[in-house]
C-alpha cells in the first residue's frame, strides 16, 4: 500500500486505518483475483477448487489443471 505524507512517499505493509475494513478489502481482492477462471470460488477466506463433467474422469482431470491456473 503506498500512502503520500508530507515528507515523502511511504509503502506501508499494513492497512492505515482500523482492521473492520479489512474483511472487506481481502474479500474483494480474493474474488477480483479469481475472477474468470471457471470452477474456482471463494468462501470466507477458503478458495474452492472443484471439478464436474459428464463423466468421472472429466471431473477428476479438471481441478488439477485449474489448480495450475490459479
Amino acid at each position: 500500500m503506498l500512502s503520500v505524507t508530507v515528507r515523502a512517499l511511504q509503502n506501508r505493509r499494513r492497512l492505515a486505518f482500523k482492521l473492520s475494513p479489512s474483511p472487506e478489502i481481502f474479500h474483494a481482492s480474493i474474488h477480483a483475483t479469481l475472477e474468470g477462471l471457471p470452477g474456482v470460488s471463494a468462501i470466507a477466506d477458503d478458495i474452492l477448487v472443484y471439478g464436474c463433467g459428464e463423466t468421472t474422469e472429466e471431473a477428476k482431470t479438471r481441478p488439477p489443471a485449474r489448480m495450475e491456473a490459479l
